[in-house]
């Protein structure tokens, strides 16, 4: 978890409903690897422990003066506002978002997020640091809780910060991420499923909207939270998320299919609950579709990724895939009980492509995403270049 490793960052938080998360917010940026400065309304005090604060923060600072000198270089900022701003508190943050504005140096490019609704887009506004940042080519970007007891979710936070302050690979595409299980109906109370749980094809998803892609993420049934930045498209059977992909995949550039699709599904589903009977049971089974070949079948396929979970014999089992589907990678990893995979937050892919591979180090499922994504994007490139010199020959 090192996504924002060596940066620093400045986090601007005001006196309101919405600084009771600040410590949270910060520990979340301290977990990524990041050097955190914080700077604070007088008020704040009121909303928030500034000793807990200060104890998660490289440095504490009240005076916005401070920041005229930009020898800090900071990175990006972080501004928590609400709309229950005092008038002081309102003239000490245009004070502050001015000082940050005249410290820029011409080759910054920092991504600010501000934590707010109309406030925060007024506030900055009011400054120049808005115009400054996007001539730099970098990102503002608003996020917006809820007006009572405003809640920001972390990792839309960092994700904001990472696609808004590094050039984006995959700026201008688009990218379909499936992801998690699918679940096959045997009656209204039991299916058949799989122990997908979805965090890699969210990871994956996420990266790749920080890359700058515009992702759609088509999920089938996970406990997780759909990510910030994409459309995200709930469905629980095989069937389900293919129509969902039909319905899509025409104006993509990349496919990921990291969704555990079960292979069958019961040839007919009882209207009713069935009874407990005779000692066996028989349950006829049929062949779903093969979603990834279809979509890597296509007169004008999109750059297709599939993934392959496999027991044994994986980099076999993976390359056969590769040439068996017509993909152009596959991202391979060993799953049981003590090499992770399924359900666990831990991963290790080995990616595979006509005429070369590359193996990922161990390392949580976050990173796995980043570096697949950025694998993902230079191959993209060398199979555009020659999918565009193939049509014209």
């Amino acid at each position: 978890m090192d996504s924002l490793k060596n940066k620093k960052i400045l986090f601007c938080v005001c006196g309101g409903a919405a600084a009771y998360q600040a410590p949270e917010l910060v520990a979340s940026l301290n977990a990524e690897g990041a050097e955190v400065t914080a700077l604070a309304t007088p008020d704040v005090s009121d909303w928030v422990s500034l000793r807990l604060l200060e104890r998660l923060v490289v440095k504490l600072v009240a005076d916005p003066a401070e920041l005229a000198d930009n020898s800090n270089g900071f990175s990006s900022w972080v501004l928590l506002l609400s709309n229950d701003l005092s008038e002081p508190a309102r003239t000490w943050l245009i004070a502050a978002l001015q000082h940050m504005a005249e410290g820029m140096a011409e080759d910054d490019r920092p991504a600010v997020v501000c934590l707010g609704s109309e406030v925060a887009a007024e506030q900055v506004a009011l400054s120049n640091l808005s115009s400054r940042i996007k001539q730099t080519g970098g990102v503002v970007t608003l996020l917006v809780g809820d007006n009572q007891l405003p809640r920001f979710d972390p990792i839309a936070v960092i994700a904001a910060i990472v696609r808004g302050g590094t050039k984006p690979a995959l700026a201008g595409k688009r990218v379909l991420v499936t992801a998690g299980p699918t679940f096959e109906d045997i009656d209204p109370v039991r299916f058949i499923g799989n122990r997908s749980s979805g965090k890699m094809g969210f990871a994956v998803a996420v990266a790749a909207w920080q890359a700058g892609a515009e992702v759609i993420l088509i999920t089938g049934p996970v406990s997780l939270s759909a990510p910030h930045g994409m459309a995200t498209t709930w469905v629980r059977s095989a069937s389900d998320m293919l129509l969902a992909v039909e319905a899509v995949i025409g104006d993509q550039d990349v496919y990921i299919s990291s969704a555990a699709v079960a292979d069958y599904r019961p040839a007919q589903v009882a209207e009713a609950k069935i009874k407990k009977g005779e000692e066996q049971f028989n349950l006829q089974l049929v062949a779903n579709p093969d979603l990834l070949k279809q979509v890597a079948g296509r007169q004008s396929p999109p750059f297709c990724v599939g993934f392959a979970a496999e027991t044994e014999r994986v980099e076999e089992y993976a390359r056969g895939k590769l040439v068996s589907k017509n993909l152009q990678m596959i991202a391979a990893n060993q799953v049981g009980a003590e090499v992770g995979g399924f359900e666990s937050d831990q991963n290790r892919l080995h990616l595979f492509w006509p005429g070369g591979d590359r193996r990922l180090p161990w390392s949580s499922k976050t990173e796995q995403a980043r570096q697949l994504i950025e694998t993902i994007a230079e191959r993209f490139e060398v199979w555009n270049c020659q999918d565009n010199v193939k049509h014209e020959g």
